[in-house]
C-alpha cells in the first residue's frame, strides 16, 4: 500500500500563492521617484545604488518566511494528506496473465508488466506478496514471500504459453485463499469486461492493438499416394494486408503462395504433398506475434481397424458391410479383429477385441420413440433416430444403457477388461427400419472412430500449444509388463529435452509446452507429433489495450488504515498566525519608539 495519499490533490493549486508572495516582497523594494523642492528637512537619506554588473541577493524580512510557511501549511491541510499506519500494511496477490497474446509486441506486454511490477515493489510496502498464474486453470507460483528477491525465480516461470487466461477464476481463487484483507493486482493485456470493484483490485493492462496475420488452422491427412494439407490464414487488422505463405520440407521450398486478405478475412488453402515429406513447415513473415507465424505438419498414416463379421448372409449383413465400407481405413479380418460383430451368444474373443453382440429376436414390439440417447457417449455423436422404428422385446439388457426407449434398453456397454468392451444391440430385424435410415452408417462410423481412438499413441498427430495431449498405451501390455519400460511414455521436445510420463490405466497425459515437432516414444513404438499455436482468440490482438482500472482505496480502507494529518497543518497555521501577529506588533512598537526619540531631538 502507498505510505501516503492525497484525498484532494486539486488543492495543490494553492501553491500558486507562493510566487505571488515572492513578487509582493520583491516589488516593495523597488523605489519610485518623487520630485521635491529641497532635502533640507529630511533626516535620513537612503543610499541608492545604481545598476551594475554585481548581483545582490534579495533582502527578505522574517515576516516573509512566516507567511510562506503559513501558505504551505494551509495547502497541506487542504489536500487531505493521509499517512499509512505501519502495522496496517496489507498483503498482495499478483495475478499474471499467462496467455499467448502476452508475448505480442516489442517489448512484449509481459516484459512491460514485469517492469511495472518491479517498480511497484520498490515503491510500496506489503505484508507479503504471492504470484498466481492465470491460465485455463489458476496455478500458484511458490509460496507467499516477504523478501521480494525470492520472487525472481518465480517470475522466470511466467512463460505465457497457455491457450487462454481465466482471470475471473484466478480472482476467485485469490480472494478465497488470501481473504478480504489482501490486495489483488491483475497484470494482463486487455481491459476488464466489467467495472472493477474499488478497494481491493487494481487492473493493469499493457496490450497494444497490433495488426497481426496468423495461421489459425493446420491439418495434414495421410493418403496412399499424396497427402492433403489444409491451412487457414487470418488477417486480424482493420485494413487489407498482403503476405506470403511458404511451405518448406528440410531445405527445399515446396510451395510459395502470395495472399491478399481483407480486414478480418480468413482464407482457406489446400495443398497436396508427397508422402516422402514427413515434416513440413508453413511460415509467414514476422509481425507483432511470432508464435502464430509458423505451423508444422507431420505425416502420421491413419491406422486401419480390423473388423470381423459373424452374421448369416442376408439383408442385415449386407447393410452392415455397406456401412462399414463407407468408413475409411476399415479392413475385414475375422482372424484377429479389433472389432468383432456377431450374433452368437457365447462368443469369447481375444483380450484386445471389442465384441458387438447383436441380439436378433423374432418377436417383440415396434417402438417409434421417443428414444433417449446418452449424448456424452461416442456412439451417439450425430445420432437423432428421427422417424426410426425399432423392434425389440421388453427385457432387461446387461451393461450400462446407451440408447433406450422408455424403460426398454436397446444398446448397452459393458467393460470386460482394461482393453475390451462388450456392446449389446437388441433388435427385431423384421420390425426395425434403422438399417434403412441415415443413423445406421453414423452409428457404425462412430464405433470405428471410437475403437481407433483407443489404439496406442497420441489421440492426434497435431496438437495445440498449451493443451494436454492424451497418449493411449496398450493396457494389456502395460498390465503384464509391470514396471517394464513400456509403461513409461517419453516426450522428446524440439530443444532436445525429454520428459517422462507414467501411464495409468493405459493413459498418459503430456502437457505441450513448446512449439515445433515432437516425438512420443513408448517402448519400441514411436509417433511424430507437431505442436502449433493455431489459436484464433489469442492471435486476435485488436481488443488489446493499455491502461489502469480500479484502485486499492475506498472510504473503509482510508478510515481503517490511514491517519489524517489536516489537523496538524491547521495547528501549524494557528501558531504561524500568532508569530506573524507578534512580529507585526513588535515592528510597529519599535517604529513608534524611533519616531518619539527623533521628535525629542
Amino acid at each position: 500500500m502507498q505510505p501516503w495519499i492525497w484525498t484532494s490533490a486539486w488543492a495543490l493549486a494553492g501553491l500558486a500563492a507562493v510566487p505571488a508572495l515572492v513578487a509582493i516582497y520583491w516589488l516593495r523594494q523597488r523605489y519610485r521617484q518623487h520630485p521635491v523642492s529641497t532635502l533640507l528637512f529630511w533626516r535620513d537619506l537612503p543610499e541608492l545604488r545604481d545598476a551594475g554588473m554585481r548581483w545582490e541577493k534579495l533582502q527578505l524580512p522574517l515576516l516573509f518566511f512566516v507567511e510562506l510557511l503559513a501558505i504551505l501549511a494551509l495547502v497541506g491541510a487542504a489536500v487531505g494528506l493521509h499517512l499509512l499506519v505501519p502495522e496496517h500494511t496489507r498483503p498482495l496477490v499478483v495475478i499474471l496473465d499467462d496467455s499467448l497474446s502476452m508475448q505480442a509486441g516489442r517489448p512484449s506486454a509481459r516484459e512491460r508488466a514485469e517492469r511495472e511490477l518491479r517498480q511497484l515493489l520498490r515503491q510500496r510496502r506489503f505484508a507479503w506478496v504471492r504470484l498466481l498464474l492465470a491460465g485455463p486453470t489458476p496455478q500458484w507460483l511458490g509460496q507467499a514471500v516477504t523478501d521480494y528477491q525470492e520472487l525472481e525465480p518465480m517470475l522466470q516461470d511466467w512463460k505465457c504459453l497457455e491457450p487462454a487466461a481465466a482471470i475471473a477464476r484466478a480472482l476467485a481463487t485469490a480472494r478465497e485463499w488470501a481473504g478480504k484483507e489482501a490486495l489483488l493486482l491483475v497484470l494482463t493485456d486487455t481491459p476488464p469486461a466489467e467495472d472493477v470493484e474499488a478497494g481491493w483490485i487494481e487492473w493493469w493492462a499493457f496490450g497494444t492493438a497490433n495488426e497481426n496475420l496468423a495461421i489459425v488452422h493446420a491439418l495434414r491427412t495421410a493418403g496412399s499416394q499424396r497427402d492433403r494439407v489444409v491451412l487457414e490464414v487470418a488477417n486480424f487488422s482493420l485494413r487489407p494486408q498482403t503476405t506470403t505463405l511458404t511451405l518448406r520440407a528440410a531445405d527445399s521450398v515446396l510451395h510459395t503462395t502470395w495472399l491478399s486478405l481483407q480486414a478480418g478475412e480468413t482464407q482457406t488453402l489446400h495443398y497436396t504433398l508427397p508422402p516422402q515429406a514427413t515434416l513440413v513447415e508453413a511460415a509467414l513473415p514476422e509481425d507483432a506475434l511470432e508464435l502464430d507465424n509458423r505451423a508444422w505438419l507431420v505425416r502420421q498414416p491413419e491406422a486401419s481397424v480390423q473388423v470381423g463379421i459373424e452374421l448369416a448372409p442376408g439383408r442385415l449383413r449386407a447393410a452392415l458391410e455397406k456401412a462399414l465400407r463407407a468408413v475409411p481405413h476399415v479392413v475385414f479380418n475375422e482372424q484377429a479383429p479389433h472389432v468383432l460383430i456377431t450374433d452368437r451368444p457365447a462368443r469369447r474373443p481375444s483380450a484386445r477385441t471389442w465384441l458387438v453382440q447383436l441380439l436378433l429376436e423374432k418377436e417383440g414390439e415396434a417402438f417409434s420413440g421417443p428414444f433417449l440417447l446418452d449424448q456424452r457417449h461416442p456412439l451417439c455423436e450425430g445420432l437423432s433416430l428421427q422417424d426410426v422404428v425399432w423392434g425389440a422385446r421388453r427385457e432387461p439388457l446387461e451393461g450400462a444403457p446407451i440408447i433406450t426407449v422408455g424403460d426398454v434398453p436397446l444398446v448397452s456397454e459393458q467393460s470386460r477388461s482394461l482393453s475390451r468392451r462388450h456392446l449389446r444391440v437388441r433388435l427385431v430385424p423384421d420390425l426395425t427400419t434403422w438399417p434403412n435410415s441415415p443413423d445406421w452408417p453414423i452409428f457404425w462410423a462412430n464405433l470405428i472412430h471410437w475403437r481407433r481412438s483407443e489404439f496406442s499413441g497420441p489421440t492426434s498427430a497435431h496438437g495445440r500449444l498449451g493443451e494436454i495431449m492424451r497418449v493411449h498405451m496398450d493396457p494389456h501390455t502395460a498390465a503384464t509388463a509391470g514396471a517394464d519400460s513400456k509403461s513409461v511414455v517419453i516426450c522428446r521436445q524440439p530443444d532436445g529435452g525429454e520428459e517422462r510420463f507414467v501411464s495409468q490405466h493405459g493413459l498418459a497425459f503430456i502437457p505441450l509446452r513448446q512449439l515445433g515437432p515432437h516425438e512420443i516414444i513408448a517402448g519400441e513404438q514411436r509417433w511424430p507429433l507437431a505442436v502449433n499455436m493455431v489459436n484464433r482468440a489469442e492471435s486476435d490482438l485488436r481488443s488489446c489495450k493499455q491502461g489502469r482500472w480500479g484502485q486499492w482505496l475506498n472510504d473503509e480502507i482510508l478510515r481503517r488504515n490511514y491517519r489524517e494529518t489536516s489537523w496538524g497543518f491547521l495547528l501549524a497555521v494557528l501558531v504561524l498566525l500568532g508569530i506573524h501577529s507578534w512580529l507585526l506588533w513588535h515592528g510597529r512598537g519599535r517604529l513608534h519608539r524611533e519616531l518619539a526619540s527623533s521628535s525629542h531631538q
